[in-house]
């Protein structure tokens, strides 16, 4: 996997991850993209749908640790 990390350095990495993904979202649904145009928006979709599928594996990794903590 990636470099050592103690305990408490790695939640407060992963939270402040959690927290700019959380903004970013949040200005992906304020800001309209009726202006952008069409290629622009299959752009978005598809780095949507690529970014969707990185965080699903996360999220597999994550509940595979809960199952059996690499501890």
């Amino acid at each position: 996997m990636g470099n050592w990390v103690s305990p408490p350095e790695a939640r407060e990495r992963i939270s402040a991850a959690l927290q700019a993904i959380d903004a970013a979202h949040q200005v992906l649904r304020d800001t309209p993209s009726d202006l952008a145009g069409n290629d622009f928006r299959v752009e978005v979709a598809e780095r949507l749908e690529t970014q969707e599928r990185t965080n699903r594996g996360l999220m597999y990794r994550i509940f595979a640790e809960i199952a059996e903590p690499p501890d």
